[in-house]
């Protein structure tokens, strides 16, 4: 809270009582006190900490507290006083439960202060109002603005479609602005014990940070809604995954405006298991719609119990950045059931006043492998052959007959960089045949296999054709893995596949024996030879390399040494 300031005085007299709403048992206050100085910034005349034991008792606290920074040889002092309130409601039991959501209803302020002035007449402000689950920002709704007004009504019913008791609510209200940034009106806290009771909330909030001497309030009405469906047990099981179709949505807010008649929007949608980047995939765009349909079907391979969905959809924008139109969380515990979930999620954030909806199908399907014990044991290796690719689609155009691309791939631990192997990249073909064995070290049981297709371009980044995560579960088991996989982001209408084999080899070497090292012991490490090595120097005349090695103590990255490089071999 911030008091007014008082002009040309060493002992001010402010008198002013404010309210904080959200005290904890341990909470201490701190004062500072400032020089107002208008258009820079205001200078510190010195600052106290008042501990809770001091106030969070029978009667308070009322007295002056010595003032910290306050100059040299200064006795600055301030007089507070401070009581604990009892809380605006009794305690109550919660009626929420697992997938709860919240009805929110943004009724109406006054008090606000003006942001815009005027040569004619008093200033106003044009306020909107924004809530959100504090610490969740992908959980907030928005108002429309009302103009030229410090007392606006907006009167506007929104849902959060998930809640978790223990979840607080934070509303903002700012002064909207064309072109640019919003200013701050106030902001208010909402703490879940006050609203997830039997008959919910509806009152009034003090706004803090609303202006000196301000006592601005907003009006709520905060009411807990059951879950969509029932609880049902969950059918998953280790390596299920989900098959998501994304049907239609409707609403949607204009992005692109015309002279000509209204606007309208570009919209796809983008989803993706919360957490996981590597399971997003997206529909196409349809052009100049505020209702699309989509009726696309996709697959999420990497799916584990209590991993939700998260659903976006923007405008299509060629040559410049998506505008987000708005988005949804899907909770597990609705889709993770027999049955699945078919239904409407209300988009959140899709513009000031809208109600937009998207329309989805999610259903849990068995894994592709049925559950093996797994074989790897610590330090296990992993031993993958890259046979070949068909399907892949043309980066490289041509005026004489139809395109190319010169195809290699790249294979990792998912999370473990260092892990990388890459084949030669074939030139010219669609169909490529690598037939190469590689090695990865440093497996641990639960790794994933990252692995991607890229067109090989000489001087430019390479363009990537497809890719597929293969879970452990397909690999870790007895007989391994040797089978197709269709490749994901391979390009519209294009169904590429990629083939490989990947076994679990034991951890060492060589058979187990006793290590012989004691403490204090050295190792002497001799580079003979490699071979095979790619080509990382091309010329006229073919292709070489001059190698070194660079050998290091895993973990200790100073205990290290490097061999001489060898100009000209492979």
């Amino acid at each position: 809270v911030v008091s007014h300031h008082i002009s040309n005085t060493l002992e001010p007299v402010w008198n002013e009582q404010h309210e904080l709403p959200d005290y904890e048992q341990g909470d201490s206050l701190s004062f500072k006190i400032f020089d107002y100085d208008r258009g820079s910034t205001a200078d510190l005349l010195g600052r106290a900490i008042l501990a809770c034991r001091s106030f969070d008792r029978e009667g308070g606290f009322e007295g002056e507290l010595k003032l910290l920074d306050s100059g040299k040889g200064s006795k600055a002092r301030l007089k507070v006083k401070v009581e604990v309130l009892p809380p605006l409601l009794p305690d109550a039991t919660p009626v929420s439960e697992p997938g709860s959501r919240l009805k929110v209803v943004i009724l109406s302020a006054k008090g606000l202060r003006a942001a815009d002035w005027s040569l004619m007449g008093a200033g106003k402000s044009d306020p909107f109002c924004t809530c959100e689950v504090q610490g969740k920002p992908e959980l907030k709704v928005e108002t429309r603005h009302i103009s030229k007004t410090l007392e606006p009504v907006w009167d506007e019913e929104h849902e959060l479609s998930v809640f978790q008791r223990g979840d607080c609510l934070e509303f903002k209200v700012f002064d909207y602005d064309r072109g640019s940034a919003a200013d701050s009106l106030g902001r208010a806290t909402l703490s879940d014990r006050v609203f997830d009771r039997e008959g919910g909330f509806e009152g009034e909030l003090r706004l803090l940070e609303a202006g000196k001497g301000s006592q601005a309030t907003l009006t709520v009405r905060i009411e807990v809604l059951p879950p969509l469906l029932e609880a049902a047990p969950p059918i998953s099981e280790i390596g299920s995954r989900l098959q998501v179709v994304v049907i239609s949505a409707e609403g949607l807010r204009a992005a692109d405006w015309s002279l000509i008649g209204e606007g309208k929007s570009d919209p796809f949608c983008v989803c993706q298991v919360k957490g996981k980047p590597g399971t997003k995939f997206e529909t196409k765009f349809i052009s100049k719609t505020l209702s699309p349909v989509w009726n696309e079907q996709h697959a999420i391979d990497e799916f584990d119990r209590d991993d939700d969905l998260e659903f976006e959809v923007y405008d299509h924008d060629r040559g410049s950045a998506a505008d987000l139109l708005g988005k949804a969380v899907l909770l597990s515990g609705i889709f993770d059931r027999d049955g699945g979930f078919e239904g409407e999620l209300k988009l959140l954030e899709c513009g000031k006043g809208k109600t937009a909806k998207l329309k989805v199908r999610v259903s849990v399907l068995p894994p592709i492998f049925p559950y093996a014990p797994p074989i790897s044991e610590p330090g296990s290796r992993l031993g993958i052959t890259v046979l070949s690719a068909a399907g892949l689609r043309a980066a490289d155009w041509s005026l004489r007959g139809g395109g190319k691309s010169d195809p290699f791939c790249v294979v990792q631990l998912q999370g473990k960089p260092t892990s990388k192997i890459q084949t030669r990249y074939i030139a010219k073909t669609l169909d490529p045949e690598w037939n190469e064995e590689h090695e990865i070290a440093d497996y641990d049981y639960g790794d994933s296999l990252e692995l991607s297709v890229f067109d090989h371009d000489l001087g430019s980044g390479a363009d990537l054709l497809g890719k597929y995560l293969l879970p452990c579960t397909a690999f870790d088991r007895n007989g391994g893995f040797d089978s197709e996989l269709k490749l994901k982001e391979c390009g519209k209408d294009h169904n590429a596949t990629l083939r490989v084999r990947v076994e679990v080899l034991s951890a060492a070497l060589l058979p187990k024996a006793p290590p012989v090292s004691v403490a204090g012991s050295r190792l002497r490490v001799c580079i003979r030879s490699a071979r095979g090595l790619s080509v990382a120097d091309f010329g006229l005349t073919g292709g070489k390399s001059d190698p070194l090695c660079v050998c290091t103590i895993r973990g200790k990255p100073d205990f290290n040494f490097q061999t001489r490089h060898i100009p000209k071999t492979l």
